[in-house]
């Protein structure tokens, strides 16, 4: 079984792929290019995680808050607007199921932030923006692939 950090990057990306903007343009990674045929799209990938034991002894059932974010991407002069819709749509899909099926305790969007605009190979212009997820969930220290 994978960490449950892995398992809620997993559930993340099959939330929001579909979604009328960006169909299956989803991917779990953030270094490499994903391709201008695969725009609008998203990269998921995951942010800063803390932890603290809820309780003293061992094992020791962990509260964990991490953050993954979801990289927006798209192309053309109205590229701002798309940017928003898909914010718009990922944002109602994630709200659906806060616990993402009983992985996590909560979640929501907790950020957004625009990213840098170029036309690095001299085509359409780019345009991005990131969505930061807050996700907490427990574990315990001796078995971070179970959800407690």
């Amino acid at each position: 079984m994978a960490h449950v950090r892995t398992q809620i990057c997993a559930a993340i990306q099959t939330i929001v792929t579909g979604l009328d903007t960006t169909g299956s343009n989803v991917f779990r990674q953030r270094k490499y290019s994903v391709g201008r045929g695969n725009l609008p799209g998203w990269l998921i990938y995951r942010g800063r995680e803390v932890s603290e034991p809820m309780e003293n002894g061992s094992p020791r059932l962990m509260q964990r808050t991490a953050e993954f974010h979801l990289e927006g991407i798209a192309e053309g002069d109205t590229a701002d607007d798309v940017l928003d819709q898909m914010a718009s749509e990922a944002e109602a899909a994630l709200s659906a199921d806060i616990t993402l099926g009983g992985l996590c305790a909560d979640l929501f969007v907790s950020g957004f932030t625009p990213g840098p605009t170029g036309d690095p190979q001299g085509e359409k212009p780019l345009s991005s923006i990131r969505l930061t997820v807050q996700v907490s969930y427990l574990t315990t220290d001796q078995d971070p692939d179970t959800p407690d």
